[in-house]
């Protein structure tokens, strides 16, 4: 199963540690679409993520519809993609690992939704922040 991810950013390199060791833990391909950032996010990403395909945007606006449009096409019909998924860099997916990921997908007819939870890496340095685990609340 080849797993995409689709991601818009500006300005996330304070967050970017935690959230590139999901993407390497889960995904095959990831696309990044950078609006415009005047901090390291786009060097971090390409250190840290050596499957991971970074657009520049330059557009005063926010384009979010057309270019998840663009990329979903690009995923499936170019990278041979199976399943994609949209996260921004402050979302976290509720699997301990990249099989949980894929039971959940071969669980459920062409998408799936869970709710999402409110987590923090303990581990916030960027380095294996999914094997120390996440603060949570309580669920309601």
């Amino acid at each position: 199963m080849r797993i995409a991810s689709f991601t818009m950013f500006k300005n996330e390199e304070a967050i970017l540690g935690p959230f590139c060791d999901q993407i390497d833990e889960f995904f095959d391909l990831s696309f990044f679409v950078d609006h415009s950032s005047v901090d390291n996010s786009s060097v971090l990403i390409r250190e840290r993520l050596e499957k991971a395909e970074i657009f520049k945007l330059v557009s005063s606006g926010y384009p979010q519809a057309q270019l998840a449009n663009i990329f979903s096409r690009l995923a499936f019909e170019d990278f041979n993609a199976d399943f994609l998924l949209f996260l921004d860099c402050d979302e976290y997916l509720p699997f301990a690992n990249r099989k949980e990921l894929e039971k959940a997908i071969e669980n459920n007819k062409g998408y799936f939704d869970f709710n999402w939870r409110n987590i923090v890496p303990t581990n916030l340095d960027g380095r294996s922040s999914f094997s120390e685990g996440f603060v949570t609340l309580s669920k309601p």
